[in-house]
């Protein structure tokens, strides 16, 4: 599985008609579990952002899918970052640095000079 977190913030239509805001994360929840997600925890929160969310997705593919109709609705707006757990980055980022000689144009290891070198940016 996959896992996402999300900010939802109700659309000014949204807000107009905020008594119906449990009626819209029910709508959001229902495409999450329909697409084959689910929605981990949610929480309200202070700030630009009104909601914030752990999804899980068993593919990539899913999430996008969910995500584009979550988009649909005209009453959320949402940001969505892929997240992993901090050991699994530790240990890619470990496993990736470790034995690798640093570049002399550059401050990171070369195995992030090699995964960028497919940017156009270089």
């Amino acid at each position: 599985m996959f896992t996402y977190v999300g900010l939802i913030k109700l659309t000014p239509e949204g807000r107009e008609n905020l008594p119906k805001a449990p009626e819209y994360l029910d709508k959001l929840t229902k495409i999450v579990e329909h697409e084959g997600g689910h929605i981990e925890r949610m929480f309200a929160m202070m700030g630009p952002w009104d909601f914030f969310a752990i999804y899980t997705f068993p593919e990539v593919e899913v999430a996008f899918r969910a995500l584009a109709k979550i988009g649909q609705l005209e009453v959320v707006e949402t940001e969505t970052f892929p997240v992993e757990e901090v050991d699994v980055f530790l240990k890619a980022f470990i496993s990736a640095s470790s034995g690798r000689h640093r570049r002399a144009t550059s401050g990171w290891p070369s195995s992030f000079n090699r995964a960028s070198s497919s940017s156009p940016r270089r």
